[in-house]
């Protein structure tokens, strides 16, 4: 079974098998990792396998100093990618993103993929995001 929760300081080392497939192992994740488990206006996410007890797969949301929700580092082990964990991390991202502009903590929501990533456009865009240059 997969389960959402909150990701931790501890949790890096699983996701480390994640980081070394993006970018042929130059992933910018690892980086700001500690960040994002520290920041106390987003949330990041992490999908667990229970049966396994490791992070196959990240999500984060983020308020920026522009007023923005910024959703970014959605990464799914590739072992895992066919099971639409990126839709449940997104929805789950999202719904925090949502529940802030309604509250209206920040004034838009925000993500940034590279234009050839095909999967993570049109999955936004079901989302209702528009294309941005």
């Amino acid at each position: 079974m997969i389960v959402l929760r909150v990701l931790r300081h501890e949790d890096p080392e699983d996701i480390k098998e994640i980081w070394k497939d993006i970018w042929d192992g130059t992933d910018y994740l690892p980086s700001l990792f500690h960040g994002w488990v520290d920041d106390p206006q987003g949330r990041f996410m992490g999908a667990v396998d229970t049966d396994t007890g490791k992070v196959i797969g990240t999500s984060t949301y983020s308020v920026l100093g522009d007023g923005s929700g910024w959703l970014e580092g959605m990464r799914i082990h590739k072992d895992y990618r066919v099971r639409k964990l990126a839709k449940l991390l997104t929805e789950s991202v999202l719904t925090a993103a949502k529940e802030d502009l309604a509250a209206g903590s920040i004034r838009k929501i925000a993500f940034s993929t590279h234009i050839s990533n095909v999967e993570s456009v049109n999955m936004m865009k079901q989302y209702g995001f528009v294309i941005e240059q």
